[in-house]
């Protein structure tokens, strides 16, 4: 192993799968138990009914959306802060985030099947869990929908993982299962209300105030 400790992210996505899934499988094994001492490929173990069963976790996020979020929002100075406090002093219109992340395969299809590829890897356990996660949507929907289309992805790339499922850290709610190797590539029918969501575009802008200027010659 080459990590001696959990990442933030990693255990807040591993606490929300548990509060989704724990009382299942405490229903399967009273006794089920984790293996503290795994921490890394997989991040996590646990033995359940004398199975050892690994967790890997990986996010699924839109990263160029979250390191705008992070450079504008950290507690120490960095470049794109100066930049925003200088076109603020200087009265010039600043963007500090403007990203639109779909919730169909464009967005997360690279990191999925970089994850697929390195299952072969995984020793010591007969079976393997993905868990995903995210953090990029404000509206909690959107990961509802994404749910679908990764069903969907694992069914048609043959997923290599036994389950997979699936987090919002943002939302701090846990979405569901995405595939379960065992259903037989059953394909989730996604919900109505969700059929029609496409991404979530976030923007975060500063404008000076009292004067004029032209949006299309600023943004274009």
């Amino acid at each position: 192993m080459s990590r001696k400790l959990h990442t933030i992210k990693e255990l807040k996505a591993f606490k929300f799968l548990l509060d989704g899934q724990l009382h299942k499988a405490k229903k399967v094994d009273k006794n089920v138990c984790m293996i503290p001492a795994q921490i890394d490929k997989p991040d996590f173990g646990f033995i359940m009914k004398g199975t050892r069963i690994g967790i890997e976790v990986c996010s699924i996020d839109n990263s160029k959306l979250l390191e705008s979020r992070n450079v504008h929002n950290s507690s120490k100075p960095t470049n794109a802060k100066r930049k925003k406090i200088n076109a603020i002093l200087n009265d010039k219109p600043y963007t500090s985030v403007n990203q639109t992340t779909s919730v169909k395969k464009n967005a997360w299809e690279g990191i999925l099947l970089k994850k697929f590829n390195l299952h072969a890897g995984y020793e010591n356990f007969k079976e393997i869990f993905l868990l995903l996660h995210t953090e990029s949507y404000s509206d909690v929907s959107l990961s509802e929908a994404t749910r679908f289309h990764l069903n969907h992805f694992c069914i048609d790339k043959g997923c290599p993982f036994d389950k997979v499922y699936l987090v919002d850290l943002k939302n701090k709610k846990y979405i569901g299962k995405v595939f379960d190797k065992k259903s037989k590539n059953k394909r989730l029918t996604i919900p109505k209300k969700l059929e029609n969501l496409e991404s979530e575009t976030t923007v975060s802008q500063w404008f000076p105030v009292g004067q004029s200027f032209n949006i299309w010659n600023t943004y274009k």
